[in-house]
């Protein structure tokens, strides 16, 4: 059967991937903060053993590396992509003794549920905290503030593996060997981002 995945690759499955750069989205998200002056970055990270997720927490972690900063593991915690999870561990990160000053989300929905946390919590961002994540936002021009995001092409993603998979089913008999197409996440900024406060 013809077949393509997209988004999240299987290791071991031989058949055509089209995907986006998830390492850089990440890396993107995190130089940005650095190059603002945060240290103290936290991450929330997509569920572990996740293609997407691990590419994301390697980007950061990569990224944290080259800038010579070392990264605290109890900012990185895994919240599985789900936006419930990722309120519970905001929650947690910014009422501890040393919170971090920003935080980068795996996707759009822990981005969500942070932000509920951060405003519940009493505090402003990105006054007190800075915000990012992957992925646009639904209602992204309503939500306040408007999100620092690294958005992946998702119409282009979606050409190329149609076109893969309309090729093969055109030619079922002939040998194509498995293809893999990373496209590029486009860094886009909003207002949920700023220097840290200075003690």
């Amino acid at each position: 059967m013809p077949t393509v995945l997209f988004d999240h690759k299987v290791e071991g499955l031989e058949t055509d991937f089209v995907g986006s750069d998830n390492s850089l989205a990440s890396s993107m998200l995190t130089e940005h903060l650095i190059r603002l002056g945060h240290t103290r970055i936290a991450l929330l990270a997509g569920e572990e053993g996740l293609y997407s997720a691990d590419m994301r927490t390697e980007g950061f972690r990569a990224t944290m590396q080259s800038a010579g900063i070392d990264v605290d593991e109890s900012l990185v915690v895994d919240a599985k992509y789900d936006g419930d999870l990722a309120y519970a561990e905001t929650m947690r990160l910014l009422t501890r003794a040393q919170p971090p000053s920003a935080i980068v989300a795996a996707n759009n929905v822990m981005a969500l549920g942070a932000l509920q946390a951060i405003q519940n919590l009493g505090f402003k961002c990105p006054e007190d905290i800075s915000l990012t994540c992957i992925d646009d936002v639904p209602w992204s021009d309503v939500i306040q503030p408007k999100l620092t995001m690294a958005v992946q092409p998702i119409e282009e993603i979606g050409k190329i593996a149609s076109d893969m998979l309309f090729e093969r089913i055109a030619s079922p008999s002939r040998m194509i060997e498995p293809r893999t197409a990373i496209t590029t996440p486009k860094l886009i900024i909003g207002n949920s981002c700023s220097p840290p406060k200075t003690p």
